[in-house]
This record gives structure tokens, C-alpha cells and sequence, in this order.
């Protein structure tokens, strides 16, 4: 899987490859968002690998995302 870039803004809270918790999906890692309608996540399942759309305001971090996580180390 590719890391997606996304504008400066976005990054954050349930930015592209952050894991996040949905109540009815459950565990699901952020794939996309949609520039036209920025609180909607792109969200791949964990349990069964199922893309779903959800609203950001559902969504709660679980951890934060990869290249959050690279910036740290430099």
C-alpha cells in the first residue's frame, strides 16, 4: 500500500493512513478523503478488507498516521 499525500491542512486527525475506530465498522485504516467533501473518510475494514465511506465526525483515532509518525523521527 502507498502512503497518500495530502494538503497541509488535512494532516491530523484521521489523515490518510491513520487508524481509526468506527461504531458500527469497527477498527478501519483511512484510505482516502474526498477534496470536495472533506469530513468524508474512505475507510478500509480490518475484519474482512471492505472499503466504507464515513463521516469524520464518527470516527475516533486509534493511532496516528505513518507519515505522522516519520516527521517525529527526523
Amino acid at each position: 500500500m502507498r502512503v497518500v499525500t495530502f494538503d497541509q491542512q488535512r494532516r491530523g486527525y484521521c489523515a490518510p493512513t491513520a487508524w481509526v475506530r468506527h461504531p458500527l465498522h469497527g477498527e478501519c485504516e483511512v484510505l482516502d478523503y474526498d477534496p470536495d467533501d472533506p469530513l468524508r473518510r474512505t475507510l478500509l475494514r480490518i475484519d474482512d478488507g471492505v472499503w466504507v465511506q464515513a463521516d469524520v465526525r464518527e470516527l475516533t483515532q486509534v493511532e496516528p498516521a505513518i507519515e505522522e509518525h516519520l516527521t517525529s523521527l527526523w
